[in-house]
């Protein structure tokens, strides 16, 4: 919340539109991403973000190989290490 940065890993509980939407009215730099996990040998999306990132004060924790495409993984990495 301190550097005004939210995350979205899309999934049918995440709906691109309403976050960005979210983050317009909140003043919040969205990070939109799709975040896969293999179910019965197919890549089906993360339920929700929390399953994925954890951020804390002074670190993140999260799962990169989720995140298969390159350039999402990294945006993510990116603005992580830009907010510190």
């Amino acid at each position: 919340r301190v550097n005004h940065t939210a995350y979205c890993a899309l999934s049918p509980r995440a709906d691109k539109d309403l976050f960005l939407e979210f983050c317009e009215d909140f003043d919040y730099y969205p990070v939109v991403f799709n975040a896969l996990q293999t179910v019965d040998q197919k890549r089906v999306a993360v339920y929700h973000t929390n399953v994925i990132l954890c951020i804390g004060e002074a670190f993140a924790v999260v799962c990169l190989s989720c995140i298969d495409n390159a350039q999402e993984r990294k945006s993510v990495v990116a603005q992580l290490n830009s907010d510190g």
